[in-house]
């Protein structure tokens, strides 16, 4: 299962507003609820929570992609959300501003419990497709979510044609 198959305009918010990782948590299992009534948002807060102590979730470059896996759940689920305002995603050591990463392109994932592959080649391609920094900048300036679904269906070798009239 491919990212660009998961996104569709309904999974995309654009230019939201959190303060933290907490906030960003309750704003992601907000959406996917009411997208998905068949998960909780209170679980869905936790197991971010929980997956999120383990390690922090950030890639740099402004990107995170917190991700758990589901007990229960039978298919992979993707979010896109974009903040207006970074938030404090790794703050190892919040003294120090050139360790502390701040994100505001975040994509998280919810995978079966089961489905340990697939989940990693999610991950995987996420994090190689961040790698650009003009894909990056094209989310970052982004108000359609159908634009934002176009980006992500180009493969990562028709980058430059591609991306360049968008």
């Amino acid at each position: 299962m491919k990212l660009s198959q998961l996104l569709d305009e309904r999974h995309i918010f654009l230019k939201q507003e959190a303060t933290s990782k907490k906030s960003l948590f309750e704003l992601i299992a907000k959406e996917l609820t009411q997208l998905h009534p068949a998960l909780f948002e209170e679980s869905l807060v936790q197991l971010f929570t929980n997956r999120e102590r383990l390690g922090c979730t950030s890639i740099g470059h402004g990107v995170a992609i917190p991700h758990c896996k589901i007990p229960g759940n039978n298919q992979c689920i993707a979010i896109l959300i974009t903040l207006e305002n970074p938030i404090i995603f790794d703050d190892r050591d919040s003294t120090d501003e050139q360790t502390t990463t701040k994100a505001d392109i975040i994509i998280a994932l919810l995978a079966p419990a089961e489905a340990t592959e697939e989940h990693l080649n999610l991950l995987s391609e996420v994090a190689e497709l961040m790698q650009s920094a003009k894909l990056r900048q094209l989310l970052r300036n982004q108000t359609s979510n159908a634009k934002v679904v176009d980006l992500l269906s180009y493969s990562l070798d028709e980058e430059p044609k591609q991306w360049m009239s968008l």
